[in-house]
């Protein structure tokens, strides 16, 4: 289910005058400050001359800043355009690469849409996405009305001139607060609005589940009716984040191995773990209907009774959808992701704040040094 982008890429034009320089009239890879390792890829090391983003500001429409750093979106769109209540608006790098910040940041702009339209303000989308972006990631923006167009990557100074004003998330890791707020609150703010103009009751994403995808995930699970469905989800897209094969075990034992819960459904992803045959009448491999899907993926939480889970993808979707459930975490506070999800319980594994990836997102090369660490946490979680 969780891929990379596949693009027959062009190479990017060269300037005549400057045959060892990138031209300035193309952004590649979807990413203003030029990703150099987007550029390598194609050019490879020896020809790349790249051009500092101060260069590139005077041909670009007027970038939305925060709104803890500037006015509000509506008076920053006004000085753009006074005296105008439409506005077009380009977006650069989606909201991230990964599934789970496209869903997030879509479902919040959603939310935005429909605040901005009921003040007499439209709010017209074109998002430019990361040559490195997640499988799925332009189906979690076409679904909206307010897209205009999704690009996969490589557009021009030209085209994203054709724009009133500017999003970029180039580089959303290293962007304030993306570690340390909930990312309702996170992304409304780089959207440029405020979040105490939303309700706290709407302070989720908006999640759209396709028709089709919700009557084909009902097809899917009509042999098991009457059972309670509980949505698994152990593996995130970093080890660090994942549950190990000794808790997955241990979790699922807790959750079938008593009699009066022999009426419950596990559906799962990936290998089992070993020493988990007794209960296979009681769990369902989702990966062959979910395969290359993500729309299948997310109709499968919207059926679900309960959804246990990792910090990844179903989490945003189970606080989207209201779905009660729990959640563990290994590598940021749970009350920061949950904070406008009451229904779902956080766990954190213990002594994690000590752990190297504390507040980080990704594992890296030294996690095969961690690893056994990081396990030892999980299963001391497991026995409390």
């Amino acid at each position: 289910m969780v891929g990379r982008i596949r693009v027959d890429r062009e190479p990017p034009p060269i300037d005549p005058a400057h045959p060892a320089r990138i031209a300035i009239s193309h952004i590649y890879g979807g990413q203003v400050h030029w990703e150099v390792r987007a550029i390598k890829e194609v050019c490879g090391e020896d020809v790349i001359d790249l051009i500092p983003r101060t260069k590139l500001t005077d041909f670009l429409p007027p970038q939305i800043r925060p709104a803890s750093e500037a006015r509000s979106l509506t008076d920053q769109l006004r000085s753009i355009k006074p005296n105008h209540s439409s506005y077009r608006i380009v977006l650069i790098n989606g909201t991230g690469t990964m599934l789970g910040d496209n869903l997030v940041g879509a479902g919040v702009f959603h939310r935005l849409h429909t605040l901005m339209k009921s003040s007499g303000l439209e709010l017209r989308l074109t998002v430019v996405l990361g040559a490195n972006a997640a499988q799925g990631s332009m189906s979690l923006w076409q679904r909206w009305d307010w897209v205009e167009r999704v690009e996969p990557c490589s557009v021009s100074v030209e085209f994203i001139q054709n724009f009133d004003a500017m999003l970029d998330f180039s580089r959303l890791l290293k962007m304030d607060g993306y570690s340390t707020e909930n990312f309702f609150d996170f992304y409304i703010n780089h959207f440029g609005a405020e979040r105490t103009l939303f309700p706290k009751a709407s302070r989720n994403p908006a999640i759209r589940i396709q028709r089709r995808a919700l009557d084909e995930a009902k097809s899917f699970l009509a042999p098991y009716a009457g059972k309670r469905l509980i949505l698994l989800q152990s593996k995130a897209s970093t080890e660090a984040r994942s549950m190990p094969a000794s808790f997955i075990k241990a979790l699922l034992q807790n959750l079938l191995g008593d009699r009066e819960n022999s009426e419950r459904i596990v559906m799962l992803f990936g290998s089992l773990p070993e020493d988990v045959e007794h209960l296979s009448d009681h769990l369902l491999c989702c990966d062959a209907f979910t395969q290359e899907s993500i729309d299948r993926y997310l109709a499968l939480i919207a059926v679900s009774d309960e959804v246990i889970t990792v910090d990844s993808l179903a989490l945003h979707v189970a606080m989207g959808l209201n779905k009660p459930g729990k959640a563990y975490f290994s590598l940021s506070p749970p009350e920061i992701r949950l904070r406008y999800a009451p229904q779902i319980s956080g766990h954190l594994i213990p002594g994690a704040q000590d752990l190297p990836y504390w507040h980080k997102h990704k594992s890296d090369d030294a996690w095969a040094r961690w690893s056994e660490a990081y396990e030892e946490a999980w299963g001391m979680l497991s026995q409390g």
